[in-house]
């Protein structure tokens, strides 16, 4: 269900793959118990990976009550400290930021600045005064994995701030330490419309100086259609990688893609 009036049963279970990109052995599921309160059922939250500290940092998401925001949007983080199963019992840690929370609950996005334990959350669906609406702020959580400090959540870019994307949730982003810039392409917003735009936020992290948005509009090659989905990053190669989705097709009607596009430099630069 990605929205609707009726509650849907979601599962709270957690899956590791091993040999997950194919070398070195037969890929294989197993299922983890971990020890510890576990966080609610959800679906549309976001999950990052630490390898520094081999943890899963989980934020917000919705408990399949119908509704895109409040009361069933959730608004909190958890740490899975032994992700991959690997060195000890996973188990399950809430934490509990000070300042926001982001507005943007529902189908946000979020990377991970691993080397200042930085979560950067975009845009999603959630409450912005009184209205439930798709959102674009940018919002940054300091140690993220719950090590080093009390983590405080930090309004980077505000609410409809000059420059910004517009509102909109389930778009493709990722993250590239090297040049501290998240780029965002895509995704929709609440009334169902589908964006086909790029987006580079320059110094994401918020250390040091302002982040700013630039719209890439001068991109050579073909483009992809506008869709919501995902992307992951090729770090070495500077890549950003997509694939599928679901968007615009013939008669303005939403399809299910399957196409595969990459953005090089994902940076812009």
């Amino acid at each position: 269900m990605r929205r609707g009036s009726y509650v849907e049963r979601l599962p709270d279970d957690v899956w590791v793959l091993d040999h997950a990109n194919g070398l070195g052995g037969t890929p294989t599921w197993t299922q983890l118990f971990p020890t510890g309160a576990p966080p609610g059922a959800r679906q549309g939250h976001q999950a990052v990976y630490d390898p520094s500290t081999n943890s899963m940092i989980v934020w917000a998401g919705q408990n399949g009550g119908g509704s895109a925001c409040s009361p069933d949007a959730y608004s909190d983080v958890w740490v899975l400290r032994h992700a991959n199963g690997i060195g000890g019992t996973p188990n399950w840690v809430q934490l509990l930021p000070t300042g926001g929370p982001p507005a943007g609950q529902y189908f946000s996005t979020a990377v991970y600045d691993s080397s200042n334990n930085i979560l950067i959350v975009f845009g999603g669906i959630g409450m912005v005064g009184t209205n439930c609406q798709s959102t674009n702020a940018v919002w940054a959580l300091s140690h993220a994995n719950g090590i080093g400090g009390t983590p405080v959540w930090r309004n980077l870019v505000a609410q409809d701030a000059d420059g910004s994307p517009a509102n909109r949730e389930h778009q493709a982003a990722v993250y590239a330490s090297s040049t501290n810039t998240m780029t965002i392409f895509g995704g929709d917003n609440i009334t169902g419309t589908f964006f086909g735009d790029t987006w580079v936020l320059s110094n994401a992290n918020g250390i040091g100086r302002h982040p700013i948005w630039k719209h890439l509009i001068n991109a050579t090659g073909p483009v992809p259609s506008t869709r919501w989905n995902g992307g992951v990053i090729d770090t070495v190669h500077d890549s950003m990688i997509m694939f599928g989705g679901a968007g615009d097709g013939e008669s303005g009607k939403s399809t299910t893609l399957w196409t595969t596009w990459t953005l090089s430099p994902s940076s812009g630069r």
